[in-house]
């Protein structure tokens, strides 16, 4: 599975599983981000990156299961339910692993870390407030068919659903065996139950904030669009007056081009009538040469 660390100037070094926190960390100005590393069962990317001073971010397990399993349905929604799972397990699935606290015990046991739970997070640091979080901004859907993850989870067969239930009983015995400690005589469900609270309350007031924003930014929208179409309506009778301008210069233009040709077919009637007038002028001098031609030739013959 995938895990961030993010170290702030003031020294806080905070290690966090996906889905724990880790989009609304990747939101600070931290002073050193360390890509995300991986966890499996064999691998040491853990042990280079916790150490003393390491706050390790937490939720219950089968809340981050849950979660898990709803982002790796909508990343991979042609995948079946058990084959997400079964890539959990062996690690090639990013967001969820059953062995996690039971390799991370060992490294609590030699550093002694502490441990923070995910609903008290925005009051880890004092500049939480200038990152815009919302407690609805990364829901996922359900897996398609199911209205709860743990109705999807008993649609499979009882030998698998038995294994889920082992994986996350046996996790969250070796997180309550680091965090009750912690803890004192709070159990690990009921550590930050004030601090839930108040983030809770924090979220629904950021989310109704949010919420007015989204509205004034609606309300502004419809202004400029109110604006835009009043603009768009003179615009467009100024285009009708210019338009009807031109009508009127084309019916004018039209009744020009009909008085032109009027006049040309007038020119043309009296140009064929010229033209047989001419014809009979002609027709006329040449009777009158003949006449001439055989009145002096009998007069040659006398």
């Amino acid at each position: 599975m995938g895990l961030k660390r993010y170290i702030f100037k003031s020294g806080l070094d905070i290690v966090a599983p996906l889905k724990c926190g880790t989009r609304w960390l990747d939101e600070f100005d931290v002073e050193e981000r360390i890509d995300m590393f991986h966890f499996t069962s064999h691998n040491k990317d853990l042990e280079e990156h916790i150490h003393s001073g390491t706050t390790f971010i937490w939720r219950p397990v089968r809340e981050h299961f849950y979660s898990a399993i709803q982002t790796e349905c909508k990343l991979r929604p042609n995948k079946d339910i058990w084959d997400i799972i079964t890539k959990m397990e062996i690690g090639l699935i990013g967001h969820w692993h059953p062995n996690l606290y039971k390799k991370l015990y060992p490294l609590w046991l030699k550093f002694n870390f502490k441990f923070y739970k995910l609903r008290a997070l925005s009051q880890l640091t004092s500049s939480s407030s200038k990152s815009k979080w919302t407690s609805n901004l990364y829901s996922f859907p359900l897996p398609i068919g199911h209205d709860t993850v743990e109705e999807a989870l008993k649609s499979l067969p009882p030998k698998q659903y038995i294994k889920i239930q082992k994986w996350i009983n046996e996790e969250e015995k070796w997180l309550k065996l680091m965090i009750e400690s912690q803890y004192s005589e709070k159990r690990g469900d009921d550590y930050s139950n004030l601090e839930d609270s108040m983030l809770e309350m924090g979220c629904t007031i950021m989310d109704l904030e949010d919420e007015v924003i989204q509205l004034e930014d609606m309300v502004t929208s419809w202004e400029d669009t109110v604006l835009k179409m009043k603009k768009w309506g003179k615009e467009i009778k100024q285009h009708n007056v210019n338009l009807k301008d031109r009508c009127i210069e084309l019916e004018d233009t039209i009744l020009k081009m009909q008085s032109w040709n009027t006049k040309i077919k007038q020119s043309n009637t009296n140009l064929k009538n010229r033209c047989i007038e001419l014809d009979n002028r002609v027709l006329s001098l040449e009777n009158k040469l003949i006449e001439f031609a055989k009145d002096k030739l009998n007069k040659t013959l006398i």
